[in-house]
């Protein structure tokens, strides 16, 4: 992975609240790539920015600007392992990421 690109990205991502663009709104590119060697580098790239500065899927402004992806399982495959519900209790989310977890505490 290019570090610096996909650090740009995640903070994009969050500064802009674009609340999908970590999962199913988000591509994977690469640059002199060589399959037979498995040398390369990837970045993520935007794609269909339509989840944006707190607006949902369906155009009505729903988030507010200071969500935490850590603590709500807002964003798709975000950095969070899961949440506590109302009751207090560890609650897994399977959506999480492994390249956003690892980022996350990496960085």
């Amino acid at each position: 992975m290019n570090k610096n690109f996909t650090i740009f990205y995640y903070i994009m991502t969050e500064v802009l609240l674009m609340i999908d663009s970590r999962a199913k709104n988000m591509m994977m590119c690469s640059y002199d790539l060589d399959c037979d060697a498995g040398t390369g580098h990837w970045f993520p790239i935007f794609y269909d920015m339509d989840t944006i500065l707190g607006v949902d899927n369906s155009g009505v402004l729903r988030y507010s600007y200071n969500i935490d992806d850590a603590v709500e399982t807002v964003y798709n495959a975000s950095a969070n392992y899961g949440t506590y519900d109302f009751n207090n209790n560890w609650q897994a989310n399977p959506n999480y990421s492994v390249l956003w977890c690892n980022l996350r505490e990496g960085f």
